[in-house]
């Protein structure tokens, strides 16, 4: 299976879960934070998105 070279670490089912939850919560946090900075007129998308994708992804792998 070409998946399983690309995730020799996991297996897949539980990386697939993991990766589902982590974009799950990246897109809602970074949804959030992106109207905040909006509303502050303050251009820190890439600094926003790249909180919330490390801090969601941390979050999702310790579930």
């Amino acid at each position: 299976h070409r998946a399983n070279a690309f995730l020799p670490r996991f297996q897949p089912t539980f990386q697939c879960f993991r990766t589902l939850l982590c974009y799950i919560a990246f897109h809602v946090r970074c949804t959030y934070l992106l109207q905040v900075l909006e509303k502050e007129k303050i251009m820190l998308d890439t600094f926003a998105y790249n909180i919330a994708f490390t801090v969601s992804c941390t979050e999702a792998n310790i579930l």
